[in-house]
């Protein structure tokens, strides 16, 4: 995990879940946008190997009180997380950017035109 340098040492943050992401594509790009509500911009990580997209962080309870430590109902989700997306196709990851708003994180990846299959002339020369 890209983030285990890092100090996730939270009481309220333990477990697991999983962000809910959506994909879509233009010609140009893929924009990939994924829910983190309530998840500090300092708590993500993000990176692109190969075919996946990885998000990481930690999602923290903030607890005002420790008089609420017995819950009657608990639906939210907190702890670590750690979300790998598959994108087709080819891509420069090292154009891409991201950004973070409204508990949502929306990375856009720029495509590369597949020049495979391109016809390409070749010019003969005499010697």
């Amino acid at each position: 995990m890209l983030l285990e340098g890092r100090d996730f040492l939270d009481p309220f943050a333990v477990g697991s879940w999983t962000p809910p992401v959506d994909i879509c594509q233009t010609e140009s790009r893929v924009q990939v946008r994924i829910e983190l509500p309530g998840v500090d911009l300092s708590d993500i990580a993000l990176s692109f190997q190969g075919e996946n997209l990885r998000i990481q962080g930690v999602k923290r309870e903030q607890v005002r009180s420790p008089k609420l430590l017995c819950f009657y109902c608990l639906e939210r989700r907190y702890g670590k997380f750690d979300r790998q997306v598959a994108i087709k196709g080819i891509l420069n990851p090292r154009k891409s950017h991201a950004y973070f708003e409204n508990g949502v994180l929306t990375v856009e990846l720029p495509k590369i035109k597949d020049k495979r299959g391109d016809v390409v002339a070749i010019p003969i020369e005499t010697k």
